[in-house]
């Protein structure tokens, strides 16, 4: 799922290992088959593609060798040959990693590509065009979801939380408190929670972050399976039962069981 992708800028901060040059840490030269990923083109996100690169080179310790903020190896390092031998195999690997049309374009602006920090860059400035179009259709979903175009308000959430983590992945995502209010407001009509959800927001003393976000989804989704699943719609005015003040103090106890807070302390199950 788009959630549990991680960016590449995210990949080499978590590098384990100290990179003195691109050469550090290279394994022995043996002929290998790596596996190929989802091939970039003029549709897709570059920065998802980057981390598919980054998670089939990184298990080998060949990340490395796309990182042009290492220096290359000088031909004195003992690891020089094992650089010289990695280099043009990740660089053809990663032109196998391209649609056709975006493989011409590569090969057109450096003929003599190499090496694979060569490669990797060029991929990255002759997609920009792309890149930034797949952003602005990405922002334009976003910006179009509405609970009417959904059936069921789960599909709905489902949608709006999906979208989110694409735009989350490109560092387009926006604040999460101005997501889950929207996401409240479209839901206004469909979940008992809604009301409880603003208040217990409104009383905490931090902002809403990311797992908070994710956390409020997830409990809106489990309230509207539990609807459906017993009949009821999901509907506002169905769940309330009989007069405005019963069905809001059974609203309000089953909120307190599944509260943010409750569940931070252990006091409350996660939904799922």
């Amino acid at each position: 799922m788009d959630s549990e992708m991680i960016r590449f800028d995210e990949f080499l901060e978590q590098d384990a290992f100290d990179f003195v040059n691109q050469a550090s840490h290279l394994p022995n030269e043996v002929n290998s088959t790596l596996l190929n990923i989802n091939k970039l083109n003029s549709q897709s996100s570059t920065t998802v593609w980057q981390s598919e690169v980054m998670s089939v080179l990184r298990p080998l310790k060949l990340e490395g060798l796309i990182d042009s903020n290492l220096a290359r190896p000088d031909p004195t390092d003992f690891q020089y040959s094992k650089w010289r031998f990695w280099g043009p195999v990740i660089a053809r690997w990663l032109l196998n990693q391209l649609d056709e049309p975006i493989q011409q374009l590569v090969k057109s602006h450096t003929p003599y590509l190499t090496y694979a920090d060569d490669v990797f860059n060029t991929i990255k400035s002759v997609n920009l065009g792309n890149h930034r179009l797949y952003i602005e259709r990405e922002l334009a979903k976003w910006n179009n979801l509405k609970r009417t175009d959904y059936g069921k308000a789960q599909d709905f959430i489902l949608a709006y939380q999906n979208q989110y983590n694409r735009l989350k992945m490109e560092g387009e995502e926006g604040s999460c408190g101005l997501a889950l209010a929207r996401l409240l407001n479209e839901l206004e009509s469909d979940c008992i929670r809604v009301p409880f959800i603003r208040s217990e927001v409104d009383a905490m003393a931090k902002e809403v972050d990311y797992p908070l976000f994710n956390y409020y989804c997830r409990l809106l989704i489990r309230e509207t399976r539990e609807a459906l699943a017993a009949g009821t719609g999901g509907g506002f005015d169905t769940g309330r039962g009989g007069g405005d003040g019963g069905g809001q103090g059974s609203s309000s106890g089953t909120t307190r069981e599944v509260s943010y807070r409750a569940w931070r302390r252990g006091e409350g199950r996660q939904p799922r």
